[in-house]
């Protein structure tokens, strides 16, 4: 009866220990490092630069001022981008821009590490654009 129990609670610590070393799809971990825009961050904001029409809220009606939207992604382990959302719309059609800007750098990225291993990574941005 005390091998069975020993043997027992050694399956049981073993499964403990098998399943710690999961990582949940859905978990928050402190990465080795986030994504990375292939380019770099210069090569980020050149990008964004170039793609973005900074003139659309001051055409759509918008007064002077600066109007951010903040855009949540997930970086994909193969760079791609998925779950694109909008946390903040500040209107005159800033957000939809700023999500078509960020759709394009789909393939763009190089994921997340988590013990040197690619993972998906959600990551926000926020982009201003100033009316004058």
């Amino acid at each position: 009866m005390k091998k069975i129990l020993s043997l027992l609670s050694f399956i049981l610590l073993l499964a403990v220990v098998v399943n710690a070393q999961n990582i949940v799809a859905d978990s928050t971990y402190l990465v080795d490092s986030p994504p990375e825009f292939k380019d770099g961050l210069k090569g980020y904001s050149r990008f964004i630069e170039r793609m973005l029409d900074r003139d659309l809220p001051k055409r759509k009606g918008a007064p002077e001022g600066i109007y951010s939207v903040t855009i949540r992604f997930t970086v994909n382990i193969d760079g791609t981008l998925s779950d694109i959302t909008i946390d903040n719309d500040p209107g005159y059609e800033a957000a939809g821009e700023v999500k078509r800007v960020i759709s394009k750098t789909s393939k763009m990225w190089i994921p997340a590490k988590l013990n040197n291993q690619p993972i998906a990574y959600r990551t926000y941005r926020r982009i201003s654009f100033m009316v004058f």
